[in-house]
């Protein structure tokens, strides 16, 4: 997920998967992103008596920073993505 973080950070849409990303573009941003950014949190199924709260269908968000952002404090340029079936 890195990678993906990267590549839309410089703006490419990945709604419709990886098929009109550059080859060449996917795989620098999936050699180089991993150097650049980190996972700051990970939600799951939250789940207590009778409350449940639930991302799409069984899903999880995570939300990613670049390692310079965070050391910046710069909170505000986090990237969520949601993975779910």
């Amino acid at each position: 997920m890195f990678a993906e973080c990267d590549l839309v950070n410089q703006g490419y849409y990945l709604g419709n998967g990886w098929v009109k990303i550059p080859k060449e573009v996917r795989q620098r941003a999936e050699e180089t992103a991993r150097d650049r950014w980190m996972l700051l949190f990970q939600l799951d199924i939250v789940e207590y008596g009778d409350f449940e709260l639930m991302f799409g269908n069984c899903g999880h968000i995570y939300f990613y920073i670049t390692k310079e952002d965070l050391a910046a404090r710069r909170f505000d340029r986090i990237w969520l993505v949601l993975q779910c079936y």
